[in-house]
């Protein structure tokens, strides 16, 4: 993956930095069907997600389900909190519909 990346000019060794997704991520990304890449008629290369967002109202109101923050536990047992404020969503593979997203 790191050979493909720089065969189009994307820097492998970013990754992981600055809250980015670690190489491995991104494999493990590709792997499940989450994403895709594509080389663009530009020639740059793009990631390629399908996300089915939720929506829940509160009947009788404009309340609306967010979700607020999330907490990303690492293999080492370490944790990270991060504020969100976004519909709840997750990324659809090839084989799923909007419905089993």
């Amino acid at each position: 993956l790191g050979r493909f990346l720089e065969s189009h000019s994307v820097d492998p060794s970013m990754f992981g930095k600055n809250g980015a997704k670690t190489l491995q991520e991104l494999s493990d990304e590709l792997q499940t069907g989450e994403s895709s890449l594509t080389c663009l008629r530009s020639g740059r290369l793009a990631r390629i997600v399908d996300v089915v967002v939720l929506k829940l109202v509160l009947a009788g109101t404009s309340d609306i389900l967010v979700v607020a923050k999330e907490v990303a536990v690492d293999g080492k047992g370490s944790s990270d909190e991060v504020l969100r404020g976004r519909l709840p969503g997750s990324k659809r593979r090839p084989d799923e519909n909007q419905f089993n997203a």
